[in-house]
């Protein structure tokens, strides 16, 4: 199944082939017990207890590959590498929150530069997940994201050439780019029936863990946590020393717990997560749709607390304009994803 996933996606290209043909990969992966997720936007091998596996392989075409997979201090860490003249290829899965694929080409003759592009996926504990497309003094594109499905929303073609057929590798079937699409869905479905955490409601919660009442502390607490990523940045932006200690005991709980999360994102939670989100709602002001894009200024214009300067009906030239001077206002990137909807 992998194999026949990395094919269809990425086509002709001959080095993409060699690695989806792969016996030592598939191999390496039965045995190895590597078990990968995505938790709130991140991959992560959390829950993973993987045996020890090293093995490698060359030929005399200068073809060379090899896998090695270990627990270092309960923590998986896997290390692929293929190289051929023209290309070299790494896969680095390291800890919980550290992935790095990348593909340089050895060999940038212009025959390869028609088909074979460098590239780069890079995410480490407390950045933003990063795509680069295109080599050193070439036109390159980077992108970052606080999470895996910001990169998704906003432009989807560079991940799906590139990084999810390596994700279907490691874990056949992932169908990441499904997912993202059922949480933009769903974000919209919650904004139409204004069904949407705000910072007030998180601060009446929060005024709710010092209740006399243990079954309302209780009850504000698991509301909290309910509430996803909008809830988790609430309480990390909060003055903790200004809390009390009922206040202190209960967001310092809930933090470490809501940031250690180890299961995998479904739509309903990666919506709740992201409907707090400037950038997303920026990133949504994009869609081709102009109901999408009238629902993504209303709720862009609530998060902030002022009107925003954006007509949904505006022709496309006007709109990215607009998109591009709030972007910057917000520091966060705007690019449209091909065949949003």
């Amino acid at each position: 199944m992998a194999a026949a996933c990395l094919m269809l996606l990425w086509g002709n290209d001959l080095f993409a082939q060699t690695v989806s043909q792969s016996a030592l990969m598939r191999q390496a992966l039965r045995y190895g017990n590597l078990k990968l997720s995505v938790a709130d936007g991140r991959i992560n091998t959390a829950g993973s207890q993987p045996r020890s596996y090293s093995t490698r392989n060359s030929n005399s075409a200068g073809r060379r590959e090899s896998f090695q997979l270990r627990s270092i201090n309960g923590r998986p860490q896997l290390l692929y590498e293929l190289s051929t003249t023209k290309d070299k290829l790494t896969l680095s899965i390291s800890g919980n929150d550290k992935v790095l694929f990348k593909r340089a080409l050895t060999d940038k003759g212009k025959e390869d530069k028609k088909r074979a592009v460098e590239f780069e996926f890079s995410q480490k504990p407390g950045e933003p997940v990063r795509m680069t497309v295109g080599g050193e003094g070439e036109d390159r594109k980077v992108q970052t994201g606080e999470t895996l499905w910001h990169l998704l929303m906003r432009d989807s073609e560079p991940l799906e050439e590139h990084v999810l057929p390596l994700l279907v590798m490691l874990r056949p079937g992932w169908r990441l780019m499904e997912l993202a699409d059922e949480a933009e869905a769903k974000l919209l479905v919650l904004a139409r029936a204004g069904d949407l955490p705000n910072h007030n409601r998180w601060q009446a919660l929060l005024d709710q863990l010092s209740d006399d009442s243990y079954a309302r502390r209780e009850a504000a607490d698991r509301q909290l946590r309910q509430g996803g990523e909008s809830a988790l940045r609430f309480l990390r932006e909060l003055d903790f020393y200004s809390l009390d200690a009922e206040q202190q005991f209960r967001v310092k709980r809930m933090i470490n717990s809501m940031s250690a999360r180890t299961v995998d994102d479904d739509a309903d939670e990666i919506a709740a997560r992201l409907s707090g989100d400037p950038a997303i709602w920026l990133i949504l002001l994009s869609r081709d749709q102009e109901a999408t894009r009238t629902i993504a200024a209303e709720r862009l214009s609530t998060l902030l607390g002022k009107s925003i300067d954006f007509d949904p009906a505006a022709d496309e030239k006007t709109r990215q304009r607009q998109i591009e001077r709030l972007g910057k206002q917000l520091a966060v990137p705007a690019k449209k994803r091909k065949n949003s909807g």
